[in-house]
């Protein structure tokens, strides 16, 4: 008799012991967001870093407004993609200027390698290089960073 109650003793103990293994294991399960990234914008000299499951730069600009974190973002549609015409304090008023878009992916097919493209950018030890894409279809990638800067032609 003294057996039968030694056997489901360490019977109960066993079950406890992987009840309680089975339950840290559920707990420890990372059921985060598999698109969450945080990537880092500046906008002329301010940087703003945002947590977002945004796929794309554009929709990123959009968070960043609804937010409340820059006053203003305007743009127009087109068959090529998103222009961007005004966002938060960058000054068009040179005749000739545009928002220029810079990132640091190392990705060659988002680097515009071509003759008119800009030189790269170096800012705060980073080398931001011009995009070959527009913001519409800029993707983002976590840790990455993003520069909106006003150049002309």
């Amino acid at each position: 008799m003294k057996n039968i109650f030694k056997k489901l003793g360490v019977c109960l103990l066993a079950i406890s012991i992987i009840t309680i293994c089975l339950c840290c294991f559920v707990a420890c399960n990372n059921t985060g967001d598999a698109n969450a990234k945080t990537v880092t914008i500046t906008i002329g000299e301010t940087a703003y870093t945002l947590d977002t499951n945004s796929a794309y730069l554009h929709d990123a600009l959009i968070e960043l407004k609804e937010k409340g974190k820059i006053s203003h973002y305007e743009f127009s549609e087109s068959t090529y993609g998103i222009y961007i015409t005004s966002i938060s304090d960058l000054d068009l008023s040179v005749q000739n200027s545009f928002i220029a878009v810079y990132h640091n992916i190392d990705d060659a097919s988002l680097i515009d390698y071509t003759e008119y493209a800009s030189a790269p950018v170096v800012l705060n030890n980073t080398t931001y290089n011009p995009s070959y894409v527009g913001v519409s279809t800029l993707p983002l990638e976590n840790g990455a960073k993003y520069l909106l800067k006003v150049s002309t032609y």
